[in-house]
């Protein structure tokens, strides 16, 4: 019946091994002090002759000799029913939170390892862009002297072409005023000739009109014409 006492039995039952419940529900001690403080509140004051509720008024009642009835004992497993449920949700709860930690753990592992990546990949960056400066540097240091070979070898080319043509022009007039030189020699070995040819003739021409005139003396000194005043008189003094 619900009114019969519980035997020491059901109490070490409901109170369960104290050994090893201590701060195991919850409220930092012993899960046997819950059981005892709700077995006050149940029966612990109903039967001091009509106070708390009556019960008679005597101390013959099974809660007044503090023994459970049915009843509180169905509503102690009730009660820790109840206080298991609360453990399970207190425990559920840390296993979220221990959860979210170790989510947020891994996401920050996750960040560091990106932060990493991202400081290797910068390093990395600065690397291959210093190898990529240098290897300008060379490229535009050889193109340049190239450049400048090319540009002197040029020069050179052209200063002896202009020397050649220089020199091409010089043998030309050269030539020029040799051809003009000795035209103008031929010329006057031609004039020559031609003069000494015609004062030959003169010559000759002299020399055969001597020697057609008939002879006369040659005086040795110059003397007066004998013949100046004769054929024009009567005497020979010309009157």
């Amino acid at each position: 019946m619900m009114s019969e006492g519980l035997s020491a039995s059901d109490v070490a039952v409901l109170t369960g091994n104290t050994n090893n419940r201590g701060c195991n529900d919850g409220f930092g001690w012993g899960g046997e002090w819950i059981w005892i403080i709700l077995l006050f509140c149940l029966f612990g004051w109903g039967g001091f002759g009509g106070g708390w509720g009556g019960n008679g008024g005597g101390f013959n009642t099974p809660s007044a000799n503090g023994a459970l009835t049915r009843a509180e004992m169905f509503e102690g497993f009730q009660g820790q029913g109840f206080n298991d449920r609360l453990t399970g949700i207190r425990d559920g709860q840390f296993g979220i939170e221990q959860s979210l930690c170790n989510g947020f753990n891994g996401v920050q592992q996750g960040f560091n390892s990106i932060a990493t990546q991202m400081a290797n990949c910068c390093c990395d960056l600065k690397q291959g862009q210093g190898e990529i400066s240098y290897n300008i540097a060379m490229q535009t240091n050889s193109l340049q002297n190239t450049m400048n070979q090319n540009a002197n070898a040029l020069q050179s080319q052209l200063c002896n072409g202009f020397r050649d043509v220089i020199d091409a022009q010089n043998a030309g007039t050269q030539r020029i005023v040799d051809l003009i030189t000795q035209d103008k020699i031929s010329s006057l070995q031609t004039e020559l000739q031609s003069a000494q040819l015609q004062l030959a003739n003169a010559n000759q021409t002299t020399n055969i009109v001597n020697a057609l005139r008939s002879p006369a003396p040659i005086p040795a000194y110059t003397v007066p014409n004998p013949y100046a005043y004769t054929g024009c008189g009567c005497g020979t003094c010309g009157c």
